[in-house]
């Protein structure tokens, strides 16, 4: 892993937006782990708001509490090691992922004693006096300590303290309000607190489902794979919360199933191709030859078109009308993003024979 330089531009208004929408992701994410694992555990979902969760009742374990911290922290490290790529944009994705886990709301908690990391730490020292403490801070500080030193070493060095202190509480700006306030403000109230498909009240998969068509609006780097999980998560979300009139059939099914089945087995194959073929796969890396035979014979994205029909074939499975919104919706940002730009590249680079193969394939069917 190489040594985190200093990035060479300031960070935009719609990374910082696309930041924020990421804690509130992986603010998610490190809640579900806690409630996933003690359903494994203890066979059902534990109470649970925007920031408080507990184990079914009469089930005792402190796995589903450090499974929590290792996600954030994992995430964090993840994030040190893209801080060290060539590439400016994952460089720019370490940083994010850096602090999307609002390590402040990491190490506050530490400091008292107390978050997940106290709670386990009491289990196994079996007191709560100051060793406990101790071990807590000297735990929770050795494992961010140095993800933070990496990401200020990787700002841009002008205005490097005014950035990293804006991203360093960033975290918590985001989250006290929304999630603190407002969303346990509402539960309080009342508003959508039934148990949805994750276990969690249907307010806060609700605003998670905001949050994750946010980040996928914002997010300018976000791999095509990428973004079709968010949409079948998308889609999971609004079938639970809004699915809309209902088609659904065991042959609809069945239909679905098959399209889901052939839309992995075409984007497979079509990136199997490309491999064999010695030229790049990922988005906008550098094409050696134009390739035109096999599925490119009768759609110039077919690994495009695969992800658009397992999309479909998923919205069918579920049998219900508003999750397949998430179909065009998919097919547009990967319009916008990634083929309006492959094709100007593409034509850029190989003239006349890709200008008489576009104009002989059609860009999806």
């Amino acid at each position: 892993m190489n040594r985190p330089s200093p990035l060479p531009s300031q960070p935009t208004w719609r990374w910082l937006l696309a930041t924020a929408f990421l804690i509130l992701v992986a603010h998610e994410c490190h809640e579900l782990i806690h409630t996933g694992v003690g359903r494994m555990i203890c066979g059902a979902w534990g109470a649970r708001d925007f920031n408080v969760w507990s184990l079914a009742e009469g089930c005792e374990s402190w796995v589903p509490t450090l499974m929590g911290p290792l996600f954030s922290w994992s995430l964090m490290w993840i994030g040190v090691a893209l801080l060290g790529a060539s590439d400016e944009g994952r460089r720019w994705m370490g940083l994010a992922f850096v602090f999307a886990p609002n390590p402040l709301g990491r190490l506050l908690p530490a400091l008292l004693g107390g978050g997940d990391e106290g709670v386990v730490a009491r289990h196994f020292l079996g007191s709560e006096g100051p060793w406990a403490r101790i071990a807590v801070i000297a735990v929770t500080f050795a494992i961010i300590l140095p993800c933070l030193v990496a990401a200020w070493k990787a700002l841009p060095e002008r205005r490097r303290p005014l950035w990293f202190s804006l991203l360093f509480i960033l975290g918590i700006l985001v989250t006290g309000p929304l999630f603190l306030a407002l969303g346990n403000g509402l539960l309080a109230r009342g508003v959508l607190t039934e148990t949805g498909m994750m276990g969690a009240p249907k307010l806060v998969e609700l605003f998670t489902l905001l949050s994750v068509v946010g980040l996928v609006g914002t997010w300018r780097g976000m791999l095509p794979p990428v973004i079709l999980l968010f949409a079948i998560g998308i889609a999971f979300q609004l079938n639970t919360l809004l699915p809309g009139p209902q088609f659904g059939n065991e042959g609809v099914q069945i239909v679905g199933g098959a399209i889901a089945l052939i839309g992995l087995t075409l984007m497979v194959y079509s990136a199997g191709l490309f491999r064999r073929r010695g030229t790049g796969v990922r988005p906008f890396t550098e094409t050696t030859l134009l390739v035109v035979e096999g599925p490119y014979r009768f759609t110039r994205n077919p690994m495009y078109l695969g992800m658009t029909l397992m999309l479909s074939g998923i919205g069918l499975v579920l049998g219900a009308l508003i999750p397949l919104v998430t179909v065009p919706l998919f097919m547009g940002i990967i319009t916008s993003r990634y083929i309006s730009k492959e094709e100007r590249l593409l034509a850029a680079q190989f003239g006349p024979s890709y200008e008489a193969y576009r104009a002989r394939v059609r860009r999806w069917l």
